[in-house]
C-alpha cells in the first residue's frame, strides 16, 4: 500500500513539473507573438531593452510623435513572474504630475487644492503634486484632458485609487497593468489584441498636443 502511495506521489510531481514547464513556455510564446504582431501593426522596431532586465521595446512613430513601448517581465520565483507594459513619449517641456491617494477624511465635494494644483472633482480621490502648478491647472482644466485621465483612473481590490497615466518630468508614461490585476489599461488586452494599443495612442496624442499648446504659457 505504501509503495502505491509513493508511486502516485511521484507521478503527481512529474505531472506538476510538466504542467509548469508548459505554462512557462506558453507565456513566452504569447509574449513573443503579441510583440511581433504589435511591431508589424505599428511599423516599428523591436529590440531588447537596455533600461530594464528581461524586457523588450518597440520604437515607433504615431501621428509624427515618437513613442516607445516596453514589455517588462520580473521573474519573482521559478515559474512565477510579474509582467506589465509601459507606453511612453517625450514631452515638450519638464512637467511632473504625480497622483497620490487623498485621505478620505479630507475630501471636499467641490474639489481641493494640493500645493497650488486644483484637483478636479472627478479626481478627488487623489492629491496631485506638480513642479509647475500653473501648467498643471491649465492641463487639468481642459475637458478633453480630464476625460483622458479619467479613462485611466482605477480603484484597486483594497479600495485604493490608482492612476495608470502620469507625467514624469521629461516623459509621459502610461502603464499597462499586470494581467493578474483588475486595473486598466491591462496588458492582457494587448496580448489578446495588439491593435488595441491604437486607442491609447490617440489619448497620448491628445495629451501631447495640449502640452505643446501650453508650453510657452506662464
Amino acid at each position: 500500500m505504501m509503495g502505491i502511495l509513493v508511486i502516485l506521489l511521484m507521478a503527481s510531481m512529474v505531472v506538476g513539473i510538466i504542467f509548469l514547464s508548459h505554462t512557462t513556455s506558453d507565456s513566452q510564446a504569447t509574449r513573443k507573438k503579441y510583440l511581433e504582431e504589435m511591431t508589424r501593426f505599428l511599423h516599428g522596431r523591436l529590440e531588447p531593452s537596455e533600461e530594464y532586465e528581461n524586457a523588450y521595446k518597440i520604437i515607433f512613430k504615431h501621428r509624427g510623435i515618437e513613442f516607445v513601448y516596453h514589455d517588462i517581465r520580473d521573474d519573482l520565483m521559478e515559474n512565477r513572474f510579474y509582467q506589465k507594459g509601459h507606453l511612453s513619449t517625450k514631452m515638450p517641456f519638464n512637467l511632473l504630475l504625480n497622483f497620490v491617494e487623498m485621505q478620505r477624511s479630507s475630501l471636499m465635494s467641490s474639489g481641493h487644492s494640493t500645493r497650488g494644483v486644483t484637483v478636479p472633482k472627478k479626481l478627488q480621490e487623489f492629491a496631485i503634486f506638480s513642479n509647475n502648478p500653473t501648467k498643471a491647472n491649465d492641463l487639468l482644466s481642459d475637458p478633453d484632458i480630464l476625460k483622458v485621465f479619467l479613462k485611466y483612473k482605477n480603484i484597486d481590490s483594497r479600495g485604493h485609487p490608482v492612476m495608470s497615466l502620469e507625467l514624469k518630468g521629461q516623459i509621459a508614461l502610461l502603464v499597462f497593468q499586470s494581467p493578474g490585476e483588475d486595473l486598466r489599461p491591462n496588458l492582457l488586452d494587448l496580448q489578446y489584441s495588439p491593435q488595441s494599443i491604437e486607442s491609447h495612442l490617440e489619448d497620448m496624442v491628445i495629451l501631447m498636443n495640449k502640452l505643446e499648446a501650453i508650453k510657452d504659457i506662464g
